[in-house]
């Protein structure tokens, strides 16, 4: 028996402790995972890396709707909680060829970064590619920056209700975790980070 991803916890109470992850769907198993999501890391490494399509969306004259760009969050969810676990697991090889396929298939320039981002990031830096956990920080950073100026530059009377539809507080929850995983990895970018977070904390008050 599977339950899809996207399916509310709700709707299947009392078993997620006997849930694995094997791609978009969590499969039934009489194996307690004590609370802590198991990942089948080699069914999701096979259906990720070798049976899933993903229609082309790396190119930028695809039109993608709110509908499909949610879809692709997912999926980008989806590999981020396999290459942790295959950290977990010590297969480095094999999350860094996730990684960077999951950047190739799903890439910020058609799909803009988001929370998954942080984490996709922090893999980076843990298996010891610098150079491009500190390309989706610097990138990231700045995405979040203009979203927070622009924000700010708003008139007063707009900027409390904007900011809420916007997701002010969501935008600063995220710069303020980039700051801390290139502040734990001694990243440079974490000083700028740490200041810019400062700056438009001061000014959300």
């Amino acid at each position: 028996m599977y339950f899809a991803v996207t399916v509310g916890e709700q709707f299947y109470p009392n078993i997620k402790n006997y849930l694995q992850l094997e791609g978009l769907c969590y499969r039934l198993v009489p194996i307690d995972n004590g609370g802590r999501e198991k990942v089948n890391t080699e069914a999701m490494y096979d259906n990720l890396m070798h049976k899933f399509r993903f229609g082309g969306i790396e190119n930028p004259e695809i039109y993608i709707d709110a509908h499909l760009m949610r879809m692709s969050r997912t999926h980008r969810m989806m590999f981020a909680s396999l290459v942790e676990a295959l950290i977990d697991e010590g297969q480095n090889d094999k999350a860094l060829e996730v990684l960077d396929y999951c950047m190739q298939v799903i890439p910020p320039t058609t799909v803009p970064h988001d929370y998954t981002s942080v984490m996709l990031a922090d893999a980076y830096y843990t298996l010891g590619e610098n150079a491009k956990g500190d390309n989706i920080t610097g990138a990231f950073a700045a995405e979040l920056y203009q979203r927070l100026e622009w924000i700010q530059s708003l008139p007063e009377k707009d900027r409390n209700r904007l900011s809420r539809e916007m997701g002010a507080q969501q935008n600063l929850g995220m710069l303020h975790n980039l700051y801390y995983i290139c502040a734990d990895n001694e990243r440079p970018l974490a000083e700028d980070i740490r200041s810019r977070f400062e700056k438009y904390y001061l000014m959300a008050q």
